[in-house]
């Protein structure tokens, strides 16, 4: 069951979008634009700073990806906590040390996040 699942919530919510999208100050664009205008490759950066940081979660990360992109390592349709069906993030429960880079749970985006004990 969808939050959208009639036609009027489906209307409400096409609303709210369409005045956050209006309503949104234009000042705010332009400054996001300029800074990545100025700052082509900050993300990139960002993620490279994290990943010599923690370098153990870029080696757990590659040792599954690779896994699924073989086929050695079946990727489930729904998660393993919920059962929503749809797309699934692996959740490295036992950390990023070598001998567990392989024990992952498949969960859906939200379930990950309250794992991670991220709020938001």
């Amino acid at each position: 069951m969808s939050r959208y699942d009639t036609p009027e919530k489906r209307a409400i919510h096409a609303e709210e979008q369409r005045r956050y999208r209006v309503g949104r100050p234009a000042q705010v664009r332009v400054t996001k634009r300029k800074y990545k205008e100025a700052h082509p490759n900050a993300k990139a950066e960002e993620t490279k700073r994290h990943f010599e940081k923690y370098p153990e979660k870029l080696r757990a990360r590659k040792a599954i990806s690779s896994r699924v992109h073989r086929g050695r390592l079946k990727k489930p349709d729904a998660c393993s906590k919920c059962g929503a069906v749809g797309y699934v993030e692996a959740h490295h429960y036992l950390g990023y040390a070598w001998e567990h880079r392989l024990d992952v749970l498949w969960v859906c985006k939200p379930c990950h996040r309250e794992l991670e004990g991220v709020s938001g």
